[in-house]
């Protein structure tokens, strides 16, 4: 549609996009979510033109070619663009037809699913746009204070650093696109020795991919999971299976492979989802390098004012496959404000490897990082060692030296509880300011739950929230389960629990309509309910705990009746009072099982018995 595409022809675009956008602009209220987005599109393309006008004059004012200016990659790239945003306008004037507005527009008979289609697709395109405009920015300003500015600050770190965390500070800085002529010559004149320092020290695929990738950040998000002190070494699929153009090596080319932006971070804001708009529009439109710059153009307004902001990200491949998902290790990327990104979608990366070690509900400390720094590691020593670490933000905290001197800094961490491959979909992400602290909860893990006899474990799991904590109102029991297990009855809600592998077990026992309940780490532990000793009903299944009504159970006679007879009654003649006064109740039970520790709970209702297991039971 467009021939080699430059300003004029992005401009020309733009003024197409105001026509269409002034059409519909008539068109009923119910189009209106529609109108804006296609005048937001109209916006970005002439912003876009006419950064490209400017992008053919050089600091001296001499004229220059577009060819000069944009890679290959970019001038492919943006005809693609050119070309998608021109068919999109193109079938948008086509079903607008013929008629004079806004008469015309008023018998518009589409679907809310078509418009929500078009929508999706306006949004796509524009945050691919964004994407590619601001990642020509750090071409028209000026880049040498930034890049003197690092020099200087990498200068103090050197005389600081041990020389293994020299190497791990210095690979984690990206460099300008190397493909353009001008910043070539900056990083050539002022950064030659760090930046080779860096490439020395990173792993490679290959020697013409080493050769090839000379700007550091590819190699970084290639290969964050490889320890960077490590000597070089050649990878080959038959010595370590990689992801990207996994397709190709496992025979599953006709599956889908996709990138999952797990968190990002610029300044105190968490951008993890304006990330994501960009890497699904370039996957969308099947570019192999997502480009974008670090700066408040791409993140929709600065969030910190006065201060200069890092960025860090933390991304990974994901096959999808019919009988389930295939992921690479998390990648990791961080830089400073100002910095130009790539991340090249076709570097093979390793496949994600779980601990065998790791216990369920242990902090997985996924990324941390000071300012531009990357801290993983001293903060996952933290969290090994305390089951409720308090990490504060400081230069004290990490042993580094100030990475942004006479600037307020951040602090980011992203954790999950869990590195199985699956649960990293599911992180926490928190940032805080210098001097400030991030306190990570420890896990709430709920064992066993019951409502009147009914198990509702899974049910009560799920309303966990992001800060470990639980909380409902009991006057809505139907909430947790239907259909209700006792109807007419009012029923005891019991649920066991433990926060984090290393602290006891806990017991919440409350009813219907008692109000509002919430369980925090910072409760106090509930011991009362449960036995000094367990009590063995065989020599693979012990009770730990019982409550009659809303009250804990006598141990001593509890424990005769489950010993000798293997029965309990559920009356209270037999407990010898009334667990939850005047109320029609249940026995509940708390068994564990000797070899796996898992635990379930039975019961039964007020006058009948209940018969212990002896086998354990299945569910």
């Amino acid at each position: 549609m467009f021939a080699a595409p430059g300003s004029p022809d992005v401009l020309t675009l733009a003024t197409f996009a105001y026509q269409v956008y002034d059409t519909y602009k008539g068109a009923p209220k119910r189009f209106k979510d529609l109108t804006d987005d296609i005048k937001g599109l109209e916006v970005l393309l002439r912003s876009l033109g006419n950064r490209l006008t400017l992008q053919q004059v050089d600091t001296t004012g001499q004229e220059k070619s577009q060819e000069t200016l944009l890679s290959s990659d970019e001038a492919t790239d943006l005809e693609q663009l050119v070309k998608q945003a021109g068919k999109l306008l193109e079938e948008l004037q086509q079903k607008q037809g013929y008629a004079s507005a806004p008469r015309g527009l008023s018998r518009f008979r589409w679907s809310q699913g078509e418009v929500d289609s078009v929508r999706s697709r306006i949004t796509s395109l524009c945050a691919i746009i964004g994407a590619f405009n601001s990642g020509l920015l750090p071409r028209i300003v000026s880049t040498v204070p930034m890049v003197e500015k690092r020099q200087e600050n990498l200068a103090k770190l050197d005389n600081f650093l041990p020389s293994a965390n020299k190497n791990s500070r210095l690979s984690t800085v990206s460099v300008v696109d190397p493909n353009t002529a001008t910043l070539t010559e900056v990083e050539n004149e002022v950064i030659p020795e760090w930046a080779n320092r860096g490439r020395m020290l990173e792993y490679y695929v290959s020697e013409a991919e080493a050769e090839q990738n000379q700007d550091p950040i590819l190699r970084q998000t290639a290969h964050a999971s490889e320890p960077l002190v490590s000597p070089p070494v050649k990878r080959s699929p038959t010595t370590d299976s990689l992801m990207g153009n996994t397709g190709a090596l496992l025979g599953l080319g006709v599956h889908k492979e996709e990138i999952e932006v797990i968190s990002a971070i610029y300044g105190p804001r968490i951008v993890t989802d304006i990330i994501r708009n960009i890497t699904n529009a370039h996957s969308c439109l099947k570019m192999t390098r997502v480009v974008f710059s670090a700066t408040n153009e791409t993140f929709g307004g600065d969030p910190w004012p006065n201060c200069i902001k890092a960025f860090s990200m933390v991304w990974r491949k994901v096959i999808r496959l019919d009988y389930g998902n295939l992921y690479s290790a998390p990648q990791k990327l961080f830089a400073e404000e100002g910095e130009l990104l790539t991340i090249d979608l076709s570097i093979p990366l390793p496949f994600h490897k779980s601990s065998a070690t790791r216990k369920r509900g242990s902090i997985y400390i996924l990324n941390a990082s000071w300012h531009n720094i990357d801290v993983t590691e001293h903060v996952a020593s933290i969290t090994a060692k305390d089951p409720r670490p308090d990490i504060i933000a400081s230069n004290h905290e990490f042993f580094v030296e100030d990475p942004c001197y006479g600037y307020e800094k951040i602090m980011s961490v992203t954790w999950t509880y869990s590195d199985i491959a699956a649960a990293l979909s599911y992180c926490e992400v928190r940032a805080v300011t210098e001097n400030s602290s991030i306190q990570i909860p420890p896990y709430l893990d709920i064992i066993c739950a019951n409502w009147g006899g009914l198990d509702i474990t899974n049910l009560v799991r799920a309303k966990i929230t992001p800060q470990q904590t639980l909380h409902f109102d009991t006057k809505n029991g139907g909430a947790f389960a239907s259909p209700d297990p006792l109807p007419g009855w009012q029923k005891t809600i019991s649920i066991l629990y433990r926060y984090g592998s290393l602290e006891p077990m806990q017991l919440l026992v409350t009813g219907d309509d008692s109000g509002y309940v919430m369980i925090d780490p910072g409760k106090r532990i509930r011991r009362n309910f449960f036995f000094s000793n367990t009590i063995e009903v065989t020599s693979d299944i012990r009770i730990v705990a019982a409550v009659w009504g809303l009250q804990p159970v006598s141990e001593k006679r509890f424990s005769t009746a489950v010993t000798e007879r293997k029965m309990v009654s559920c009356s209270n003649d037999f407990f010898g009072w009334d667990g939850w006064g005047g109320t029609l109740k249940t026995l509940q039970v708390f068994l564990q099982n000797v070899h796996t520790g898992e635990c379930t709970c039975v019961s039964a209702k007020e006058g009948s018995v209940l018969k212990m297991p002896t086998v354990w039971p299945e569910h």
